[in-house]
């Protein structure tokens, strides 16, 4: 919840109190994906790296995330895929 004083809603960004710090994002969160890569079905898969990649250049702002900066973006180009001992040869 904003706090009053702090958060411009005409300008949809927060408003530092004067000598007060930039620290950085104002706020990050983590969360953990797990997917699974069947051949016959790539619409998990797909659907994971949309998320994570926020459809390239577009954004999920109804749940409350915002785009990468592109820097950071372009890093989650690499595929999205563990493969484990268990099952390294299951999906060829």
């Amino acid at each position: 919840m904003p706090v009053e004083g702090q958060f411009d809603i005409a300008a949809s960004k927060i408003v530092l109190s004067e000598g007060q710090e930039l620290i950085g994002w104002p706020v990050m969160g983590v969360a953990h994906l797990l997917v699974c890569n069947d051949k016959s079905d790539p619409l998990p898969l797909s659907f994971a790296q949309y998320l994570v990649r926020l459809a390239g250049q577009g954004s999920l702002e109804a749940f409350g995330v915002t785009p990468l900066p592109e820097p950071i973006r372009i890093k989650t180009f690499a595929p999205l895929q563990v493969t484990t001992a268990a099952n390294a040869g299951s999906n060829e």
